[in-house]
């Protein structure tokens, strides 16, 4: 017998009766035939598929509404009431947009006045049946495991450019480790680091991976301060993430360029008193960014913030000559109201100060007190070193513990004292900048030489902690932190060989 599609009263007996009835039920139910396909369905399972009753009519497997596994479970269920005329019951659980479970409890069976035609019933048990809580626990399980492995693999790309920072490694190479793992963490089409330059007053594009050809001509222009995202997130000194871009009154472009699809976080590169550039990621199709995404992405601006602050020490010879300075030149920002960088200690030397065989274009840097330089270097870095290994934790462990945080503080305080004992001129408040400087960095930094006593290598105690304990004898400086942190460590200064 050809069955066609129509309303429950065509199939049914006392059509009227019945329409009223099963209209009123608040099961959903629908009559297929042995393919699955929709004869008739009542509104509330219309209303549970966000489908009008009449345009369910029709449908055939598998259902927009249902997933994949649900289906296939679903037309099984079928197949076994087509095959031997028994019910059959089965429970769905699907996931709502808020991440409730919504849990359906389907039975079919056989419509015995009518062959070929099976009556399938839908009830939603979301709040009364405990099965939906234990499957839809096993989905979250599933995600957090999920998660724990992306926030592993960005500790691991974090640590590893924390170690090349603390290495004073080339700037060059910091940025294009970041790229990288930005690469491992966040799918994009554009990442790279736009560096100001005092001299011009622009955001000049430095180390930019481009992956498609909007991205590679994009990656190519400079802005001004202010302009485009970019260059507006470097005047408010907020990371900034938008979206379809591309409709954003703020975004430029080449001349002659068609706007596309583009999603952007730019998250600006703050040192202690100055914003020196953006760390800029773009996407240039569907979908657009996570808040996640974007925290990924200031995590790694705050790694290259720090090799920036490295470099108002030590310079950067792996730049080109002229753009090392620039690099680390900085302006003043809200986030950043005094400039430290363009305060009269670096910039351009005069002609008749440049030492002989200078390059004409090389940018000089006079500094009015080396020895006070190199004694602030070393204090950071053999107090962060001893507090990393003696405590075997990152910066945010030891900064977080009330105790921890005063004992690294004390290493620092003693390491002034000694300083200052040899007639080192340190800046007023140094401890305190310090541990500011600590509490905006990355917490899983960790000095290198907790790397390499992780590592079973050879140690550099002697010559940080240690100098601070036999300097201090020498002086009469009483040092009792940094003996600590000598006698806790020495033993495996030599590595796991000795």
């Amino acid at each position: 017998m050809k069955i066609k599609p129509a309303l429950w009263g065509d199939v049914l007996a006392d059509r009227a009766h019945a329409k009223t009835l099963l209209a009123s039920v608040r099961d959903g139910l629908c009559v297929v035939d042995a393919k699955g396909i929709i004869i008739s369905a009542n509104p509330a399972l219309a209303g549970m598929a966000r489908l009008h009753p009449g345009d369910m009519i029709g449908i055939a497997p598998p259902y927009p509404w249902l997933g994949k596994e649900e289906n296939l479970r679903l037309a099984g269920a079928l197949a076994g009431v087509v095959r031997t005329g028994a019910p059959a019951h089965l429970l769905v659980v699907l996931e709502r947009d808020d991440d409730r479970p919504f849990a359906l409890s389907f039975a079919i069976s056989p419509l015995h006045e009518v062959t070929g035609l099976f009556l399938a019933s839908v009830r939603d048990i979301s709040d009364v049946h405990p099965v939906q809580e234990n499957q839809m626990a096993g989905k979250r399980i599933e995600r957090l495991k999920e998660q724990v492995h992306r926030n592993a693999v960005r500790l691991e790309t974090l640590q590893e450019i924390n170690s090349s920072v603390l290495r004073s490694g080339s700037l060059r190479t910091i940025f294009k480790r970041i790229s990288e793992g930005i690469g491992r963490l966040v799918d994009h089409d554009l990442a790279g680091v736009y560096v100001f330059e005092g001299d011009e007053k622009i955001l000049r594009p430095h180390t930019v991976s481009k992956l498609t050809p909007f991205s590679r001509r994009l990656g190519k222009l400079p802005l001004t301060l202010g302009e485009g995202i970019v260059g507006s997130a470097a005047i408010s000194g907020e990371t900034v993430m938008v979206n379809n871009a591309q409709q954003d009154p703020r975004s430029v472009y080449p001349p002659g360029m068609k706007p596309e699809i583009e999603h952007i976080i730019a998250a600006p590169l703050r040192g202690r008193q100055s914003t020196y550039g953006i760390l800029a990621v773009a996407r240039n199709r569907h979908p657009g960014f996570h808040e996640e995404d974007a925290q990924i992405v200031q995590s790694f601006a705050d790694a290259a913030s720090i090799a920036i602050e490295n470099l108002r020490l030590y310079g950067d010879p792996g730049l080109p000559p002229g753009r090392s300075r620039r690099a680390a030149t900085g302006f003043r920002s809200p986030a950043a109201p005094r400039d430290a960088l363009s305060s009269g200690r670096r910039g351009h030397s005069p002609p008749d100060t440049q030492p002989p065989g200078a390059p004409a274009d090389a940018d000089i840097t006079v500094m009015p007190d080396m020895n006070s330089e190199r004694w602030q270097k070393f204090i950071f870095l053999s107090s962060m070193a001893g507090a990393n290994c003696a405590t075997r934790m990152p910066i945010g462990k030891i900064l977080a513990d009330p105790d921890t945080r005063a004992f690294y503080r004390r290493l620092m305080e003693e390491c002034c004292a000694v300083g200052k004992a040899m007639g080192v001129a340190l800046p007023a408040g140094y401890v305190d900048d310090r541990m500011a400087f600590s509490d905006n960095a990355p917490p899983g930094m960790k000095a290198s030489m907790l790397h390499d006593l992780e590592a079973g290598n050879r140690l550099e105690l002697d010559w940080l902690t240690g100098k601070v304990v036999a300097l201090g004898r020498k002086l009469g400086v009483p040092t009792p932190a940094s003996e600590a942190v000598y006698a806790a460590v020495k033993l495996h200064r030599m590595g796991r060989t000795s």
